[in-house]
């Protein structure tokens, strides 16, 4: 028996995105990962790679299945361009770490 490809997560292959908690201690919403959508694969998994926040490097790939991708509260992004406008203007300019 083969494993089937979702047609449907395809157009989230090259996207970047960021996702999405709620700090604990003070209740805002912070950006908890960084990265970009590698691949589709099968049984509605995607591949996700990640990178760090500081250096900007790659920190790991990962397949993630898109029912806990969205538990993540990810927000997609059409580039790298895009995210870091969006990070550092748009929505996710108040975010950051949850710190004292």
């Amino acid at each position: 028996m083969t494993q089937a490809k979702s047609k449907s997560l395809d157009c989230l292959v090259g996207k970047w995105f960021h996702t999405m908690d709620t700090c604990e201690k003070h209740g805002r919403e912070i950006a908890r990962w960084q990265g970009r959508t590698i691949a589709a694969l099968p049984n509605d998994y995607l591949l996700m790679e990640t990178f760090e926040w500081l250096t900007g490097g790659r920190y790991s790939q990962e397949p993630i299945s898109f029912t806990t991708v969205l538990k993540m509260q990810p927000i997609f992004h059409e580039d790298k361009e895009e995210m870091s406008f969006s990070y550092h203007h748009d929505r996710l300019r108040h975010s950051g770490r949850c710190e004292d």
